[in-house]
């Protein structure tokens, strides 16, 4: 297992894959800024197995669209969507993550390698269908919790490793940055929100320094419980 926190990957070209409510199953290129989830991130090096393993299947379908590469270099887009798997890719500027290649015939989790199996299974984005979208931003990624008030509460990523010995939490890694931005003119210091990195949820007030940068003071416990801490 090899975790790495949001400001770790920032910069890199990472892939990593999920599930939706459909059972279909996409790749994510961050593209150096694109949002991950918190699962990733505990163990990226699981999600690198997992792209490979589909990698080796052989070609189920064919793309309904994909990048054109120029010869030679490695179409992982048109790779995953001739094996069923949409993909979807970002950029280094932290944008939302867009549909650049579509399987014809779009494979199930159940049907995949077992690495690849795992990890989409531990990762499901019940919310989603990929199907359906041509856009997922990280406040699609970061929904509020079931059981939580409709409409209520936002929800901003965070990276809980950040926590600073007065108990303020720093919204300066890429995933925050990325869904802060998402949000546009929603947020105002004192607004209460959710804090998440996909697993742990916690709700919190927003402070805002004198150079702009937001922070958060968490006001419940850190639960791995989505309905919890309310």
């Amino acid at each position: 297992m090899n975790a790495k926190s949001a400001d770790d990957i920032r910069g890199l070209e990472f892939d990593w894959l999920a599930s939706d409510a459909d059972g279909n199953v996409a790749l994510f290129s961050t593209a150096g800024g694109g949002y991950v989830p918190g699962e990733f991130l505990r163990d990226t090096d699981a999600h690198d197995r997992a792209v490979d393993s589909i990698s080796g299947m052989r070609a189920r379908t064919r793309a309904l669209f994909a990048p054109r590469l120029a010869p030679g270099l490695p179409n992982t887009w048109l790779t995953m969507a001739e094996r069923g798997v949409f993909a979807f890719d970002s950029d280094s500027f932290g944008g939302p993550y867009r549909l650049v290649a579509a399987p014809e015939a779009p494979v199930r989790a159940s049907e995949l390698p077992e690495a690849a199996a795992a990890v989409v299974g531990g990762l499901i984005l019940e919310h989603l269908r990929f199907a359906e979208l041509k856009e997922i931003t990280a406040g699609d990624l970061t929904r509020r919790p079931p059981g939580a008030p409709e409409g209520a509460l936002v929800e901003l990523y965070a990276d809980f490793n950040n926590i600073a010995a007065d108990g303020s939490l720093p919204l300066h890694c890429v995933g925050s940055v990325a869904s802060i931005a998402s949000l546009g003119q929603e947020l105002r210091e004192g607004k209460e929100v959710w804090l998440t990195d996909g697993e742990l949820w916690a709700r919190a007030r927003l402070s805002r320094a004198g150079d702009g940068a937001w922070y958060a003071r968490p006001g419940f416990p850190i639960t791995s419980s989505k309905s919890g801490g309310r």
